[in-house]
């Protein structure tokens, strides 16, 4: 571990560098024959050394640690394929980590209509032993927040789930009235917790965090139901919703999984011997069980990659990939691309952020006429044309908003089929007209109609029908393939984020720096007009729960005017909820300073550091809050703190902003960032530490 690294050794990311100092006697070797007692020798000295993960990983929304190459950015892409064509970004196109691959996810419902339904099966009809398990997250508790329910009649019925005052509970009703059993227990109010619900003969007993509560409860057999299962809602009524995070929720009928203390697990649930359901753990609304059952989303319930697992290893392009990000106002590429004619292939993953209007994320054309045009329609239907609608139209399938879609449009001869998910939605018949032109992210022939969201992993075949039934989408980023023209695997991105949650959208000259860094050989750099900005993102959402944020900055230049470094007032005016953290601000010139404010609340709270905050050094700088508690380190030092119950953004995801706070007409700043990391749910310190001595895990 870094701690106890022989002299001359450092930790850079997760790998170890540098020459040991090796200090001790000398060797000497003797032989019986020898015309010399001493003889010299070299000798080999070799450590196993340990590099620890951050058991915390799995908290951490948002790391950037500025490791790079000179100058690099996120605005330069490229084609993967043996073409290597040139393309060519306009407006803000960005690309980064976020990605339909790897294990780990779960299912964000914001307590406002967002809920999962799953059709009525015999495979729910739970009378005997059972396991029902999940992780959850809650950002919000004020009543009852179902996790799992199956509602058939006020006399049949079951529910599970977290109360405010009594804590876990299950309900049901066997042929009369309902039951309510509470169990007290640690809330899941934001913190990941594991909660499993077993009953085994008639006894039924709640653990949580691996550990049985206090009591049993004795609970006949659950009467055999014929309704929907509900995932986050009672399903009696549009109430009892979960607020926050559900992550790999397991049914299993006729298993008592747990009969003592256990631990929970640290990587994500199987399917094991009798699982009914498993859900909540892909990049998809789907079940991982072997029934397969079709997972309904309401709301605007979305997949997210923040989940209780760390990843096990770090990021790397050839596991995880990246996508890009398209923010509806102008974002898109182009470049070229063979005819079209023959059989072909067209895929990409596609995570819409918005629906209810036309989008359109693929369309090649010759001359400004569109030759061949892939959309998404009001209703989020697919949509396939020639550039005329009038001839060769076929609108098929549904994409989910907040999900990864993988999209295949395949003609072979000359039937074009489109597939979502590896099924297929619709065909037809028609000839494109000729191509040379592929335009990611709009529609060329006339109308624009810019996605608002991510694409993975974009691919075109000419020449091999890559599909030609159904199949399972790729778990791993796709490749160059035999007779593939364009290849955008968005994987050139220069500032990237280790969770793997975010792209950052680089604008001006934002880049990766060699000149300054505290740890490895670079940093990020912002010159007083250059930010990046991160969409806004439910895992960087920070309302009241307990977080951390840090970093080490490096400071260029101060001005009176007020120095913004980083903050998610985007858009918004001085009156909106709001955080920011500024080196200098006026009226506290060449001071720190990190200031929230929640009108909803009444008003605005400010930590100001009593230390200088001065140019042309490293500062390490940490805001947390622990419960009602807010405090302020500087170099780890406890400098100020104050006491507040507000909300530090409404609990609104809006956009973050490095290099400035986002707000119109704000003054920006010109300095070094060197790993910056946002840790939701845990306050890391609370009492004065020792700074990071090396550069942070990044897993």
């Amino acid at each position: 571990t870094a701690n106890v690294l022989p002299t001359g050794l450092s930790i850079v990311g997760s790998a170890v560098t540098g020459t040991p100092t090796v200090l001790g006697n000398t060797t000497t070797l003797l032989t019986a024959n020898a015309t010399s007692t001493t003889r010299s020798a070299t000798v080999t000295v070799v450590w196993n050394i340990a590099v620890s993960n951050d058991p915390y990983f799995a908290y951490n929304s948002l790391l950037l640690s500025g490791d790079g190459t000179n100058n690099a950015n996120n605005n330069t892409f490229i084609d993967s394929s043996t073409n290597n064509y040139t393309v060519t970004r306009n407006g803000n196109t960005t690309q980064g980590t976020f990605s339909p691959y790897g294990p780990n996810w779960s299912n964000y419902f914001d307590g406002s209509g967002d809920y999962l339904t799953i059709p009525s099966n015999s495979a729910f009809q739970i009378t005997g032993d059972f396991t029902i398990e999940a992780w959850v997250y809650a950002t919000s508790i004020t009543a009852w927040h179902n996790i799992m329910s199956q509602y058939q009649n006020s006399t049949n019925s079951f529910a599970c789930g977290y109360n405010v005052t009594q804590g876990w509970y299950f309900n049901y009703a066997n042929n009369a009235a309902e039951v309510t059993n509470y169990r007290a227990g640690t809330s899941p109010l934001n913190a990941w917790t594991h909660v499993a619900f077993v009953k085994s003969s008639t006894t039924m007993t709640v653990y949580v965090n691996g550990t049985a509560l206090a009591s049993t409860i004795t609970v006949p057999n659950l009467p055999s139901l014929s309704s929907t299962l509900n995932i986050g809602i009672w399903a009696g009524s549009l109430d009892s919703l979960w607020n926050g995070y559900i992550s790999n929720i397991r049914m299993v009928k006729g298993t008592a999984v747990y009969t003592g203390n256990f631990t929970p697990s640290t990587t994500p649930l199987t399917a094991i011997t009798n699982t009914s359901l498993l859900t909540c753990q892909s990049n998809r609304f789907i079940d991982n069980s072997t029934n397969n059952f079709t997972i309904t989303k309401n709301g605007d319930t979305t997949i997210q990659r923040f989940s209780p697992f760390g990843p096990s290893a770090v990021y790397s392009t050839s596991t995880i990939g990246g996508s890009g990000y398209f923010d509806g106002t102008g974002d898109y590429l182009t470049a070229p691309c063979p005819s079209m004619s023959g059989t072909w292939t067209v895929e990409l993953w596609l995570y819409p952020t918005l629906g209810g209007t036309q989008q359109t994320f693929v369309s090649f054309n010759s001359g400004g006429v569109a030759g061949i045009n892939i959309w998404m329609d009001s209703s989020n239907q697919i949509v396939v044309d020639d550039g005329q609608v009038a001839s060769g139209l076929f609108t098929g399938g549904t994409f989910k908003i907040g999900a990864w879609n993988h999209t295949a449009i395949v003609r072979n001869g000359t039937t074009t089929t489109a597939y979502i998910n590896g099924v297929s939605v619709g065909s037809n018949s028609f000839t494109p007209s000729g191509v040379n032109t592929i335009s990611v992210g709009r529609y060329n022939g006339g109308s624009f109609y810019y996605i608002k969201g991510y694409i993975s992993n974009l691919r075109v075949v000419i020449g091999t029908a890559v599909y030609t039934s159904a199949f399972t989408p790729p778990t791993s980023p796709v490749t160059a393939i035999a007779n593939t023209q364009v290849l955008l695997n968005y994987t050139n991105a220069g500032i990237i984020d280790s969770t793997m949650q975010n792209n950052l959208e680089t604008v001006g000259s934002a880049q990766i720096s060699t000149t300054q860094s505290k740890f490895g050989s670079s940093s990020l750099y912002f010159n007083g007009s250059s930010t990046c900005t991160i969409p806004g993102n439910p895992s960087l959402t920070l309302g009241t729960a307990d977080f951390t944020i840090e970093m080490w900055v490096y400071s260029a230049s101060q001005s009176s005017g007020g120095n913004r470094t980083i903050g998610n007032g985007a858009g918004a005016s001085w009156g909106a909820n709001k955080w920011i953290f500024t080196t200098t601000t006026p009226g506290n010139l060449n001071k720190f300073t990190w200031h929230f404010w929640n009108y909803n609340s009444g008003g605005s709270d400010i930590l100001v550091s009593t230390s200088a905050s001065n140019n042309s050094t490293w500062t390490h700088i940490a805001v947390t809050r622990s419960g009602n508690t807010f405090r302020m380190f500087v170099n780890g030092v406890l400098e100020t703190s104050l006491t507040s119950s507000a909300s530090v953004d409404g609990g609104v995801a809006s956009q973050l902003t490095l290099g400035n706070s986002g707000v119109a007409g704000d003054s920006s700043w010109t300095g070094y960032l060197d790993d910056l990391r946002i840790t939701k749910g845990l306050a890391r310190y609370t009492t004065t530490f020792t700074p990071p001595t090396s550069a942070f895990i990044q897993k």
